[in-house]
């Protein structure tokens, strides 16, 4: 409870957040609680009064759900990897394609071309066009 104190609190005049230091316990009766909070900027104090709940939990099927949110986890991070596997396939299959494949360079072109010229025959005449 204190802890969340700490984490949630914001002074109501100055809006500064406190510490553990900053919440002193004044007094508890059975469920009831009074907490001193003083702010470290401003000093002012805020009294805080509060209920003690006692509830009972089903603690087995929390743990069934927990369980159950577990699996689901772990199958959608299953399918994720399998995706990444996947596609880390798919890029290797595209770095051998190109490794593999017949690519004509820049110079290999512009050197066809001064050829067709010096033979006085165009790229349509050579394609049949």
């Amino acid at each position: 409870m204190v802890d969340n104190l700490v984490n949630t609190f914001k002074c109501p005049d100055c809006s500064s957040t406190v510490s553990e230091q900053a919440v002193e316990i004044m007094w508890t009766a059975g469920l009831n609680i009074n907490i001193d909070i003083e702010c470290p900027k401003c000093q002012k104090h805020s009294m805080i009064r509060a209920q003690m709940l006692s509830l009972e939990l089903p603690i087995k099927d929390i743990q069934m759900k927990e369980e159950e949110i577990n699996s689901k986890k772990i199958e959608e991070l299953q399918k994720k990897l399998e995706e990444i596997e996947k596609f880390k396939g798919h890029v290797e299959d595209m770095k051998s394609n190109k490794e593999n494949d017949v690519l004509i360079k820049d110079s290999e072109i512009i050197e066809l071309n001064k050829n067709l010229k010096s033979n006085n025959v165009s790229m349509s005449e050579l394609f049949g066009e």
